[in-house]
């Protein structure tokens, strides 16, 4: 039952490092891309759409790191297959 719980540990923590990482990378790095890019082309709009679908794709990662975390703690309790 220890290996069982230390395997669902480690994949939550997994888990959650590499949500830190992509929320880093949303509040860090592409803000800084788009204001390179402002700076580089004034009055190019082009990579407000790629900034609107990076960010669209960044909130469905969340979300879907959000429910294998939460399937994880069903797993840990025992309870993924019920009616939950």
């Amino acid at each position: 039952m220890n290996v069982k719980r230390g395997s669902i540990t480690f994949l939550k923590v997994i888990i959650f490092l590499i949500e830190i990482a992509v929320l880093a990378a949303c509040i860090f790095l592409l803000p800084e891309a788009a204001r390179r890019d402002a700076i580089e082309r004034p009055g190019d709009y082009s990579l407000y759409p790629l900034l609107v679908c990076t960010y669209g794709i960044c909130i469905t990662f969340s979300l879907a790191c959000y429910q294998a975390f939460k399937l994880l703690t069903y797993f840990e309790k025992n309870n993924a297959f019920s009616e939950l």
